[in-house]
């Protein structure tokens, strides 16, 4: 176990006493600066000495590791290559305050020095291996001018759901973070990892991120390829101004409403429908749901399939509810919404059924026909055919009522 400190005069004799009794536990100690009476990082294998100290070269270089390798909720890394170069004699405390300083002090000196990590999740605390290559190879990509698929024409939803600037997009296009009308990132396994954490709602470890996400991956890699994608993700949220977005503790990962997200809009205007006191109310939760539904959740990552396909019944659903609603009054806005639904879910045959009842009730036997027809050449293209009530629901709206 390594134990990194700042060896202060006011803490030797406790640090001497650990690293005499730690050794028989295996215990061994490192100190950043100067350590009186212990040798400089030196060989295991040679040296017999429990504790000595890190000078600024190998200390800068652990840190970095340390900064790779563990979870951190601070607003911003320091870069280990702008400290100042520091001479081995130098005790970082004495650089950071010019008293004499406590066991606090110290404490809080080291953090102003290095790099500032946060305790880990409970199975994030052994550093990975840094040479495996990640999964999450993607740099970010050059800003982008134009929204994405179906996103900027959409209306809002009852209620905003997050609150930064910063957007994370899981439905229809490729997983991605926008800020305003620009892609920012793209990193694959990074946005995957915030989509399971956007899903799922509660904190994830390290270890539930690699059965959920690599599964089949060595263990050891996939710890390493979710720690580097992990920095990318906070590296992009933090250039994008969302500092704050990715935060762990010992319960593991968490996304917060520093961010919003698509998905988490879809679910608010669903629930904003199904609480609705009345119709109007409603609507307009059931406008925004399928408004701001874009195609499906997490298209490809095996573990979103059972999500996505939830998330795509709810939406058809709805949409079906707000055509009941508005036909009566309108029913050309009501097709509208049908017709909507069918380029994002093509091959959904109760939606063809219900927007050809809506075209027979408003006397369009014509369109009950075109509809039957759109849904004959989308299921061709699976080899299918409509099922027998289709059919049956066809020959019974567009039957030529007998003459007297």
């Amino acid at each position: 176990m390594l134990l990194v400190l700042v060896a202060h005069p006011d803490l030797h004799t406790r640090l001497n006493a650990l690293a005499a009794h730690g050794a028989d536990l295996d215990v061994r100690v490192a100190a950043l600066g100067a350590w009186p009476g212990h040798p400089y990082w030196p060989d295991p294998l040679t040296t017999s000495d429990p504790a000595w100290a890190l000078p600024a070269d190998p200390a800068g270089d652990l840190l970095d590791l340390l900064d790779q390798a563990t979870p951190i909720d601070t607003p911003a890394h320091v870069n280990p290559d702008a400290v100042p170069a520091q001479r081995p004699d130098t005790d970082p405390a004495e650089r950071s305050a010019p008293a004499p300083a406590g066991p606090a002090d110290v404490v809080g000196a080291a953090r102003d020095e290095a790099v500032k990590v946060d305790p880990a999740p409970t199975d994030t605390a052994d550093s990975p291996p840094q040479a495996a290559p990640a999964l999450d190879e993607d740099a970010p990509s050059a800003p982008a001018s134009d929204a994405a698929p179906g996103e900027a024409s959409h209306p809002s939803s009852p209620s905003v759901v997050g609150t930064g600037g910063v957007r994370l997009v899981l439905l229809g296009a490729r997983p991605h973070l926008r800020r305003e009308d620009r892609t920012v990132y793209q990193g694959r396994l990074a946005l995957e990892i915030a989509g399971y954490l956007a899903v799922h709602r509660r904190p994830a470890t390290a270890a539930t991120l690699i059965a959920a996400l690599l599964p089949d991956v060595d263990p050891d890699r996939a710890k390493d390829q979710i720690y580097q994608a992990i920095r990318r993700l906070r590296d992009a949220l933090r250039q994008a101004g969302a500092d704050q977005a990715l935060l762990s503790d010992r319960n593991g990962y968490r996304l917060t409403d520093t961010v919003s997200a698509d998905l988490w809009d879809v679910e608010h205007a669903l629930t904003a429908a199904d609480h609705a006191p009345d119709d109007p109310g409603r609507i307009t939760g059931l406008r925004a749901a399928t408004g701001l539904y874009s195609g499906r959740l997490l298209e490809g990552c095996e573990w979103a399939t059972a999500h996505a396909t939830d998330l795509e019944h709810r939406v058809t659903d709805a949409t079906a509810d707000l055509a009941d609603l508005i036909a009566d009054h309108d029913p050309t806005a009501a097709a509208s919404v049908l017709d909507h639904a069918l380029g994002l879910f093509p091959y959904t045959e109760s939606l063809y059924a219900h927007l050809m009842r809506l075209h027979a009730a408003a006397g369009h036997p014509a369109d009950v026909h075109r509809v039957y027809r759109r849904l004959l050449s989308r299921l061709a293209d699976l080899g299918a055919t409509p099922s027998a009530d289709t059919d049956t629901l066809l020959a019974r709206l567009t039957r030529t009522p007998r003459t007297p």
